[in-house]
């Protein structure tokens, strides 16, 4: 299994496009929480809850391609170096599917922070089935993490600064 390249060619919003073998798919996730609707996820979810990963093709012909998704999520820590397969256990999967008859997504409800992958297996016409493996996370809310760290980096700076003013201060009072 090869894992799959995101954020290949060029970007309308912040969806994903995956290149396997000479195609290129999009992928879209969506969560659905009142403060996430209408904005798409690629690497990172940040909530928790409902989930829908969706795969479109950005061929000409994209009835010429099938793919079927597998939903995982990462259970197992200590087989991931070893039996890298038992170390997932399976949430949802779709049978190969046509992408020009419509979207091919999985949907799942997701209950618990973690790191999940999508295998992705893709067939264009009579070519053999590639299967890619596409990382990411659910339930880490980056933008809440990153202000949280921003701040404890910035009260050290303030102190050192008030301090200086103090002593300033007292010096300009002699």
């Amino acid at each position: 299994m090869v894992p799959a390249w995101s954020h290949m060619g060029p970007h309308h919003s912040e969806a994903c496009f995956i290149k396997i073998g000479d195609a290129t798919l999009e992928l879209n996730g969506y969560q659905f929480q009142k403060e996430l609707a209408g904005k798409y996820f690629c690497h990172i979810f940040p909530g928790l809850g409902l989930t829908v990963l969706a795969i479109d093709s950005t061929a000409d012909q994209p009835e010429r391609q099938q793919v079927g998704l597998t939903l995982k999520a990462l259970t197992a820590w200590s087989k991931l170096g070893l039996d890298t397969e038992h170390a997932f256990t399976v949430l949802q999967q779709t049978p190969m599917q046509t992408l020009g008859a419509n979207l091919v997504s999985v949907e799942q409800s997701m209950h618990n922070r973690g790191v999940y992958v999508l295998d992705i297996a893709f067939q264009e016409t009579s070519a053999a089935v590639q299967t890619h493996r596409f990382w990411f996370l659910v339930g880490i809310p980056v933008t809440k993490a990153l202000v949280f760290i921003g701040i404890i980096f910035l009260l050290p700076i303030i102190w050192v600064a008030l301090k200086s003013f103090k002593k300033a201060k007292f010096k300009d009072a002699l």
